[in-house]
Formats: structure tokens, C-alpha cells, sequence
């Protein structure tokens, strides 16, 4: 008869675990266990965190904690999981722990002792545990307080400086694009992508103070740095071309070349259809342009607390001819739908 009943306890969670229900209920202890050891169970997280949907570097950050010992946890009547294993394939979502009432309700409950680790991500904390009872990997998700809501500068619309040299001015286009639609495109201009922005993370930009760390290969530019006019953002600007419609702006300023101070700002600047223009004078091409990109960008990657982009000087000359300058450059941003925060206007 037990047997008969967690047979039909299973099956009822299962069926709980479809998206028709909203939620689940954790009810008895050990009734269908997903794994039989802890390192069983922490072998499988990255592929159950994957399944449930959570972030590559929130996975990254899990898995790595997951190496040490975790902290010690007990859950009770009442609380609420992201998502939870059961049995060999079953991936619970929406869990609200309700186990049976224990025998002296006013002034005993129920536990469940498990080992838990908790990353920050985003402003976010992501927890991962394993209860000792069953094994059976859970995940909680403590959303990022609430911003204290400011007075933001309005966005500001740059107008062109007919010149000579560039009588529809002078501009750098900074373009926003989605990794999922770099890889659409083509995988191997995705990996690609993946591997600088790789690379990009292991430079040490000395808390954004060494202006060369933004002189090298990187998918930031087109035409941007010491990448010469034909390099990977070219390549994304042409197999892509579809920007991301974001209704975002973007932080310019103009910093001095040898202190990287800033020396003008030139404030949020509207990406319109996934691209914002930057309009510049000659007089200031003598500046770094810097522009910083939202958190939950991929790329630029963080360098000094924030993802910037530093257009050097130098990209602008060029060789031969009485066009000394380019009249305008490429600089390319990318970031996953998946971590773009569900409110537009968030930045």
C-alpha cells in the first residue's frame, strides 16, 4: 500500500510540474529521490540550471561555488522554490514546501536539513541546494531590490558639424545587437564573438585606468581602436545587420587621452532601431569617446565597475589623401535576450 501511494504521490507531482499548474507542492520527504549522492546531484547542476532557464554567468558562478562546501540550510512549511529534481527526469517549477502536519502542530514542524551556496548576480542572489533526505537539487532566486527611483537626465539628441572634410559631420554609430541573432547568422561568428568577449574578460584593465587594454581585438569595434577598418564588428555589421530595437540611451563622454579624465560630457544618447549616433567636431577628435552600455550587456565586458567602450583617438586617421580622418566609425554592443530585464526600460 506505501509503495501504491508514492507511486500516485509522483505521478500527481509530475503532472504538477507541467506549465498548465503554476505550482507545485513538496509534500513528503524522500518520495521519489533524483540522485543518489550529493556529488551526484552537484555533477548534474549545470545542466538541471540550464534547464531552468538561469543565466550563463549565474551558472558559471554556481558551478564554481558548488567546488567548496556550502552553507547549512533547512527548509520548511512555507517556503517557496524556483524549480526542484524529482525522480529520474522530473524538473519541478514553482515549489511551495507543504509537508505533512508533524504530530504536535502548535509546537513542532518539519525540516528538511540540505547544503545550500548563494551567488549575487545582477543585484540578484541565486541559490543552489541539495537537501541531505533525497538529493534532490533545488534552485531560489532573491530578485534585485527595488532601484531608488531618481530624476534621470534626459536623453540628448546630438545634431551633425558639417565640415570640409565631412560635410554630413562627423559620427560614430554605436550599435546594440542580440548574441541570440549573431548566432542565427552564422554559429561561427557567434563563437567567435564568444571567444574575444572571452578574452576581453581576462584583460586586465587596471580599474579602467590602462588605456591599452581597450586597443586590442575586440568585438566592440568596426573601424574602433588599433583594429584597422576591416576587423570582427565589420563582420557582424554585414552577415547581421539587424540591430536590436532597444528604447535605451547610452552614457557618452569625451575623456583626456593621458589621464582619462573626463573633459566633456556629453550625455545619454538614444539608440533609435539598435544604433545611436554620436555626433562629434574635429576639435574634439583629439579625445577618447567613451560609452557606457547597460549591466546586462555580454559585451562591452566590465572594466572599472562599468561596460564601457573607449574609442581611442588614433581610430579616427587616416593614411593618405587630404582626408586626414574618417568621417565616421562603427562600434558594436551585444547582449542575450534572455538577460535583458523584462521592464523596457530598465537600464
Amino acid at each position: 500500500m506505501r509503495k501504491l501511494i508514492v507511486a500516485m504521490l509522483a505521478l500527481a507531482l509530475a503532472a504538477l510540474a507541467h506549465p498548465v499548474f503554476a505550482v507545485a507542492t513538496w509534500e513528503h520527504f524522500n518520495a521519489d529521490p533524483a540522485y543518489h549522492s550529493r556529488e551526484a546531484a552537484i555533477a548534474d547542476a549545470p545542466r538541471v540550471l540550464r534547464q531552468a532557464g538561469y543565466p550563463g554567468p549565474v551558472i558559471l558562478l554556481l558551478t564554481e561555488a558548488m567546488r567548496r562546501s556550502g552553507t547549512e540550510a533547512h527548509i520548511t512549511n512555507g517556503m517557496k522554490l524556483d524549480f526542484m529534481r524529482s525522480g529520474k527526469v522530473a524538473l519541478w517549477r514553482n515549489v511551495v514546501v507543504k509537508f505533512e502536519k508533524p504530530p504536535r502542530e502548535n509546537s513542532m514542524e518539519y525540516s528538511a536539513p540540505a547544503e545550500e551556496w548563494t551567488v549575487d548576480w545582477n543585484g540578484a542572489k541565486w541559490t543552489v541546494g541539495v537537501p541531505d533526505v533525497c538529493n534532490n537539487l533545488y534552485g531560489k532566486r532573491a530578485p534585485a531590490p527595488l532601484p531608488i527611483v531618481t530624476a534621470q537626465p534626459p536623453a540628448k539628441q546630438l545634431v551633425p558639424t558639417p565640415t570640409a572634410v565631412c560635410p554630413k559631420g562627423i559620427v560614430l554609430f554605436a550599435n546594440a545587437w542580440t548574441m541570440d541573432s549573431i548566432y542565427a547568422a552564422s554559429n561561427d561568428l557567434g563563437k567567435r564573438v564568444d571567444a574575444l568577449i572571452t578574452a576581453a574578460n581576462d584583460r586586465n584593465s587596471e580599474n579602467a585606468s590602462d588605456v591599452k587594454a581597450y586597443a586590442a581585438n575586440d568585438v566592440s569595434g568596426g573601424n574602433v581602436g588599433n583594429g584597422g577598418p576591416e576587423n570582427i564588428g565589420d563582420e557582424i555589421i554585414h552577415t547581421v545587420n539587424t540591430r536590436a530595437p532597444l528604447g535605451i540611451a547610452i552614457q557618452v563622454n569625451l575623456l583626456d587621452p593621458v589621464t582619462l579624465e573626463v573633459v566633456e560630457d556629453l550625455g545619454m544618447v538614444p539608440l533609435v532601431d539598435g544604433i545611436a549616433k554620436i555626433y562629434l567636431t574635429e576639435a574634439q577628435l583629439v579625445y577618447i569617446v567613451e560609452t557606457i552600455w547597460p549591466a546586462w550587456f555580454s559585451s562591452p565586458t566590465v572594466s572599472g565597475g562599468e561596460r564601457r567602450i573607449l574609442v581611442l583617438p588614433g581610430a579616427w586617421k587616416k593614411k593618405g589623401g587630404r582626408n586626414w580622418h574618417w568621417c565616421s566609425l562603427q562600434e558594436n554592443a551585444a547582449f542575450w535576450i534572455k538577460n535583458r530585464p523584462h521592464d523596457r526600460h530598465v537600464q
